[in-house]
């Protein structure tokens, strides 16, 4: 190792030595922003397998929900009989499974 005499050395010194200390800082920056982006990553797709299931839910509901209201009103205004509306409004509200064989 070489101990500088001069200012002019010092300085040179002092600059090489910041250098490498500032590659070693861009390497560990890059670590840091690719771990970074792991972690969003993984929270994203944490985040879409419990919002896509719950919205299709939802809408399945609501479905189901439109569909008893309108057999609802073909019985008020006479256009199926109240029994034949019945069996519809109990066939809907049997389970309904999706592609993975979980109840909708």
């Amino acid at each position: 190792m070489h101990i500088p005499t001069t200012l002019a050395q010092t300085a040179q010194a002092m600059a090489s030595d910041g250098a490498a200390i500032s590659a070693g800082h861009a390497i560990d920056e890059s670590v840091l922003m690719l771990v970074a982006l792991g972690v969003i990553g993984v929270i994203a797709i944490m985040v879409l397998t419990v919002v896509i299931p719950v919205r299709a839910h939802s809408r399945n509901e609501r479905e189901r929900e439109q569909t008893k209201r309108e057999i609802a009103a073909y019985v008020a205004e006479g256009s199926i009989p109240p029994d034949e509306g019945a069996k519809m409004i109990k066939a809907a509200e049997k389970p309904v499974f999706d592609m993975w064989g979980k109840r909708c």
